[in-house]
């Protein structure tokens, strides 16, 4: 899948931001390689991924902070963000619409609401 070849762009555009004196060229990287992540149209792989991201931000993010580098933790926190919204909202309009018609879905509602879903016959009878 795409999502899963722009997952690397991704991870070099965070790279760049983080350990680089060249953080535009970095947030430059990042934004345009989150907006083809999400566009490749993949949400769990790019959902688990960005568990990925989250654990080495945490890291970095301890390192920054134990060497009392808080401007430097501010300003990498800041610009992932700003490019993790950029790369998001260039593909607002297609969750928007996926959110608009998910009601006439038939696969059922959340499971936290206790609906059922599908019956077990029917999601079955495509594998066989």
């Amino acid at each position: 899948n795409a999502a899963l070849a722009y997952a690397p762009w991704v991870l070099a555009g965070y790279w760049k931001l983080t350990h680089s004196k060249n953080k535009l060229a970095g947030l430059l990287l990042f934004c345009v390689a989150m907006a083809l992540e999400v566009r490749a149209g993949h949400p769990q792989i790019t959902y688990y991924f960005m568990y990925l991201i989250g654990f080495l931000w945490i890291s970095d993010s301890w390192k920054l902070i134990k060497e009392k580098e808080l401007k430097q933790f501010g300003i990498i926190t800041a610009l992932l963000f700003i490019g993790g919204i950029i790369g998001i909202l260039g593909h607002a309009r297609s969750f928007l619409t996926l959110q608009e018609y998910s009601q006439f879905s038939i696969r059922g509602g959340s499971a936290l609401d206790g609906s059922s879903g599908l019956s077990t016959s029917y999601a079955f009878a495509w594998s066989q």
